[in-house]
């Protein structure tokens, strides 16, 4: 699961929190993203993430839930 902003971050990990309680032992990684155009290629903006950045965090074979209230500027 990955984040953006106070409230969809309180609301991930509270997510997480109840899939850990119903799944004990299960991986259910949060990745808190402070700065959204590092979302973007590095090619594309400074900030922005090699490709082999971004695939460790958000990885390459599963889905990723993406919480985020607002629109780019």
């Amino acid at each position: 699961m990955a984040c953006a902003g106070d409230v969809p971050t309180i609301g991930d990990l509270a997510a997480v929190d109840f899939l850990r309680r119903i799944r004990p032992g299960a991986q259910d990684p949060v990745v808190n993203v402070v700065d959204l155009m590092t979302l973007q290629p590095h090619e594309e903006h400074p900030h922005g993430l090699s490709s082999g950045e971004f695939d460790s965090l958000f990885t390459t074979d599963k889905p990723i839930i993406f919480a985020y209230h607002g629109y780019p500027c």
